[in-house]
């Protein structure tokens, strides 16, 4: 990396998770004998048994009850298996970003700054998904790719003040009530980037359970003062359609993963409000 790209940030790194199962202790029946004075002989003991059953047996709700056990047991393994289907991790979101490390890096543009947060996209369900990347310059980390990003305000937060004096903050858009002119200032002040959306891109599929690194320069996560963060957009990699369009249907579901300064680590939010 070129000395002219250098600067007073410290590396820093997520550290491993570690992982792990809790251990299943397998649950016995004990199966104990009629006690001796109710007992004969074994083959008395079998007769008696195979009697008492079949009584029960002939009684009519017990094909009812026997009903009941399969479909209830049918439908928890139904249900189970559908939620599992789809999500591989439950304890995390479906499409989620993992903060790797924050340092130096080549700026993609003059009004970039050097300093750059490096991110893994993780699939953590079983379709794949489509991403729209772009190269990186030469220099940069093994296997990193250039994912797209969209850099987006923050929706503003009004205070309000109820009787009682204490204060609410309640989030809301702008409209001709909303004086929106202090908010849109303070955002020209910090300069808010445009992000990377807008340059030509190719796709990639990142595959069930896979993830890719890419990096943004610290100013696409916003400020201290909050006022925009990055989404990061994707797509399903579904099968594609032959038959005619339908003039009746249209729309397209948009998705996409949002970041801010403060879904970073604690140590590394605090670099980044040191130097800004």
């Amino acid at each position: 990396m070129a000395n002219s790209h250098v600067d007073t940030l410290t590396s820093i790194r997520a550290a491993p998770v570690p992982s792990g199962r809790d251990g299943v202790r397998d649950e016995y029946a004990v199966i104990r004998a009629d006690p001796p004075d109710k007992v004969t002989s074994p083959t008395m003991s079998l007769i008696k048994a195979g009697a008492d059953m079949a009584g029960k047996l002939a009684s009519p709700i017990w094909p009812l009850l026997i009903c009941a056990t399969i479909w209830s047991a049918s439908i928890e393994a139904q249900s189970g298996k559908s939620a599992s289907s789809f999500v591989r991790d439950a304890n995390r979101p479906f499409v989620y970003l993992k903060f790797d490390h924050i340092g130096t890096g080549i700026p993609r543009s003059d009004n970039e700054p050097h300093s750059r947060i490096w991110l893994q996209f993780i699939n953590n369900c079983n379709v794949p998904i489509l991403l729209h990347v772009s190269g990186v310059p030469d220099g940069s980390p093994a296997k990193e790719v250039g994912v797209m990003d969209d850099v987006v305000s923050d929706r503003p937060m009004l205070m309000i003040t109820s009787d009682a004096g204490s204060e609410m903050k309640i989030e809301r858009e702008f409209s001709d009530k909303v004086d929106s002119a202090p908010y849109v200032r303070r955002q020209q002040e910090h300069e808010m980037p445009s992000g990377y959306v807008d340059e030509v891109s190719s796709s990639i599929t990142v595959e069930p359970g896979d993830s890719v690194l890419f990096s943004v320069p610290t100013n696409h996560v916003g400020t201290k003062e909050g006022h925009w963060h990055m989404e990061v957009p994707f797509w399903f990699a579904t099968p594609k359609g032959h038959g005619p369009r339908d003039a009746v249907v249209g729309g397209e579901p948009v998705m996409s993963v949002c970041y801010s300064l403060y879904d970073l680590p604690d140590e590394a939010q605090a670099l980044i409000k040191k130097v800004k």
